[in-house]
């Protein structure tokens, strides 16, 4: 009786979880059917715009993508022998300075880009709380105030496959998902009896339902942009590729088949980001020559905590400079004015990069923050410094 009663407790729990991803796959299918689901047009706030002042509108659009997890070339010479050489210089041959030796701050995603765009670190030792963090994402941070004072509009691109962050109403124009099918969607399909037939019977379209839904690339970016007024706009995009799951082939069509190994499916999905990119670089720069763009990571690959020893925060107590800048070297690709160049270093860390931006724009020397670098563990929610060789004490 009990073992029973049991049983009907656990159907029912499981029931339940699958009522509301049901629902959101159901929405999938049925709101371009009942014109439910919202166009480009719904997601401007105002036709209009923010209203800006001649000084303002003289400025250079400002264009801010996060390429999440795309590794510095030399880690993926490293980890995949895949030079990233071609993809480099065509930026550069479009006005980019490449800092090759780029590194992020932080070695998690909240942590990076909050720092990032707070121009500052938060939190240096102890305890990190997540979500004050998850705000200055959302646009609760000083780099969104400063670009708001000179007079510019913000546009967000929400990443799909990601809680972290979502629109809230501090954004001008708010660019997100027509609806988040994630992976734990297609886990609890497949706890329905739908799901192992589905994947029985006509699995490439599964496949292609859960990759494809309502994502948010480059092209959606685009579209939406070509319809805003001319005015100053500071676009912020947190574009989730190419970190897993890998979901585009290498010319960018979404996988139909099995789930890639991770150097297939890494290497697709950058080809696919490099793709997608330079297409997009190139529509900027007819339309806005001045254009100040920035194509940065939040972090790179993993550097495989399992080979080092831990403490008590599960955070490395051993780790070699090597393996911590495996993790810590981002790509950070530039498009800056010509009169400010001169202060970009090959070595910026994430940290200075609004710092150089602003500079720019207000024609002054920048005044960068001393790099400092961390590990950190979301399950612990802790944070140290860490010292690597020839790397200042916090």
């Amino acid at each position: 009786m009990a073992r029973r009663t049991g049983y009907v407790i656990l159907s029912a729990v499981v029931a339940g979880l699958l009522i509301v991803p049901a629902g959101q796959i159901g929405r999938f299918y049925l709101e371009p059917l009942t014109g439910g689901r919202a166009g480009a047009d719904d997601l401007i706030r105002d036709s209009e715009g923010p209203s800006a002042s001649a000084a303002a509108a003289e400025r250079p659009d400002v264009y801010f993508f996060i390429l999440d997890a795309y590794s510095r070339d030399d880690k993926l010479r490293e980890q995949f022998g895949f030079d990233n050489t071609p993809f480099l210089e065509a930026l550069e041959s479009r006005g980019f300075y490449i800092a090759r030796e780029s590194r992020t701050n932080y070695l998690e995603t909240v942590l990076s880009l909050s720092s990032t765009l707070a121009m500052t670190y938060h939190y240096t030792d102890g305890a990190f709380e997540l979500s004050g963090l998850q705000r200055v994402l959302y646009g609760a941070n000083q780099t969104v105030r400063r670009f708001r004072d000179l007079g510019y509009a913000f546009v967000y691109a929400v990443p799909n496959f990601w809680h972290g962050s979502h629109c809230t109403g501090i954004e001008d124009v708010c660019i997100d998902p027509s609806i988040n099918l994630g992976e734990y969607h297609r886990q609890l399909f497949q706890l329905t009896p739908l799901g192992p037939l589905a994947m029985f019977l006509v699995p490439d379209y599964v496949n292609e339902v859960f990759n494809s839904n309502g994502d948010v690339t480059f092209e959606t970016v685009r579209a939406t942009l070509a319809k805003l007024p001319p005015i100053p706009r500071f676009v912020f995009g947190h574009m989730m590729f190419p970190h897993a799951p890998y979901r585009f082939e290498s010319d960018c069509r979404y996988r139909r088949g099995a789930a890639p190994d991770v150097q297939t499916g890494y290497l697709d999905n950058l080809r696919c980001t490099n793709k997608q990119v330079l297409e997009f670089v190139d529509w900027i720069v007819a339309d806005r020559p001045d254009a100040i763009i920035i194509l940065q990571s939040d972090h790179g690959l993993k550097f495989g905590e399992s080979n080092h020893a831990v403490d008590d925060d599960r955070l490395p107590v051993d780790i070699g400079w090597n393996a911590f800048d495996g993790r810590a070297g981002i790509l950070n690709a530039m498009r800056l004015p010509s009169a400010c160049r001169q202060y970009v270093r090959p070595d910026i860390t994430a940290v200075n990069t609004f710092r150089l931006v602003f500079s720019c724009l207000d024609g002054t020397e920048p005044e960068f923050v001393a790099d400092r670098f961390f590990l950190s563990n979301y399950n612990s929610m802790k944070i140290k410094p860490y010292n690597g060789p020839g790397q200042p004490k916090p």
